[in-house]
């Protein structure tokens, strides 16, 4: 068994798409506007955006989601969506692991954990 999506729900999809653009760096892979659904594909794994008024998915937007993402270059990241998340911030964990803390333009928490 593998994880097969993550699917995030948003309550402006144009506004979301423009901010995981940025986080992303990259191109969503396929849009769906009338059925508010974009999706990204990160090293092979979904990443949709969903609006629930629009699709047949239930969620409330800026609530907690519990995923964590991974990168190489968490201060690359943090220093290109800085503008976009003013609450971003790095932490260093009791086992010295690092991550990247942000909220979306809903208030969804991410956090990306240093690879």
């Amino acid at each position: 068994m593998k994880l097969a999506t993550l699917k995030i729900p948003v309550s402006d999809l144009e506004r979301a798409n423009a901010f995981y653009t940025t986080l992303f760096d990259t191109e969503p892979t396929f849009t769906a506007a009338q059925f508010g659904w974009t999706q990204f594909d990160l090293s092979g794994l979904p990443l949709a955006l969903y609006d629930p008024a629009k699709s047949n998915h239930s969620g409330v937007p800026g609530h907690d989601l519990d995923f964590h993402l991974a990168s190489e270059e968490i201060e690359a990241l943090r220093d290109r969506i800085a503008p976009h998340a003013p609450d971003v911030t790095i932490h260093t964990n009791a086992d010295d692991s690092r991550t990247l803390e942000l909220s979306d333009p809903d208030g969804n928490k991410l956090t990306i954990m240093a690879a």
